[in-house]
């Protein structure tokens, strides 16, 4: 991701290849991006990576902001379970939690989602970061339409991800100071 201001903290992203962002905003306080395969649509995808910045909203609890996330996509979904998954921990002296939610229908459509989100709390924002299946309905965690081996292959991906902040002099040597 580009560098705004040096002594900002910084997402360390990287979009995987054959990947699009479809869409983008930015408010006051919080700054979104979505992003899809090539060859999927911004009304009919089937993968999704999304990454929420809440700006000023650094040192956050981690926990404390994921059961916010959790209760929202109860709003959204006929039945919802949440595991949490165990690359929680610091990354970098940044807290963060992260979980599985299995949806096995949204409210509003005939899908089922399956998502893996991370919650790392920054000293400046808090960031959230997900990847998202939309499939088929399904009944049960053991009916789940997508692989246990690419929930564990994006798993590593959204592990992969993180914050450095040059004031904290933790940025890989390629990031601009």
């Amino acid at each position: 991701m580009p560098v705004d201001a040096a002594e900002d903290e910084q997402l360390l992203f990287v979009l995987p290849d054959n990947w699009v962002e479809i869409y983008t905003d930015r408010t006051e306080d919080l700054s979104t991006s979505e992003y899809i395969p090539n060859g999927q649509t911004e009304e009919d995808w089937s993968e999704m990576i999304s990454v929420q910045i809440l700006l000023e909203a650094g040192n956050s609890d981690p926990d404390l902001m994921l059961t916010k996330v959790a209760n929202h996509l109860k709003k959204e979904c006929s039945n919802l379970s949440i595991k949490p998954i165990q690359v929680t921990g610091i990354s970098n002296t940044y807290p963060s939690v992260t979980m599985q939610t299995f949806c096995e229908r949204k409210k509003d459509r005939d899908k089922g989602e399956v998502g893996i989100v991370r919650g790392i709390a920054g000293k400046e924002s808090f960031y959230l970061l997900q990847k998202i299946w939309r499939t088929k309905p399904f009944r049960n965690e053991e009916e789940v339409p997508v692989n246990l081996e690419q929930r564990k292959f994006w798993l590593g991906y959204i592990a992969y991800l993180g914050i450095c902040s040059p004031k904290l002099n933790n940025c890989p040597e390629n990031i601009s100071r």
